[in-house]
């Protein structure tokens, strides 16, 4: 997919801005053992990345603001946590 110019609003007002397509992703799992003994994975999925129009950093790189979500998963519950079913 080409970029598409778009616009957010970011601090009340109006920046241009470019969407960018991810066209590799590589997103690693982090898992973690919990004190109750449980152990969770957390992922981190990008859902969109967008180019700042003419905005760069000390370094002159473009600005990049991410938007992204949070996908838990219970891979083990602790066994005081679990809640026995009827």
């Amino acid at each position: 997919m080409a970029e598409r110019k778009t616009s957010m609003m970011l601090f009340g007002h109006e920046i241009p801005a470019t969407d960018v397509s991810v066209t590799k992703a590589t997103e690693p799992d982090h898992e973690y053992v919990l004190e109750d003994g449980s152990v969770i994975r957390v992922k981190v999925p990008v859902s969109q990345v967008l180019r700042v129009d003419d905005q760069h950093d000390a370094e002159g790189k473009p600005i990049y603001l991410v938007k992204t979500g949070v996908v838990v998963t219970v891979l083990s519950a602790g066994p005081t946590t679990i809640k026995k079913q009827h």
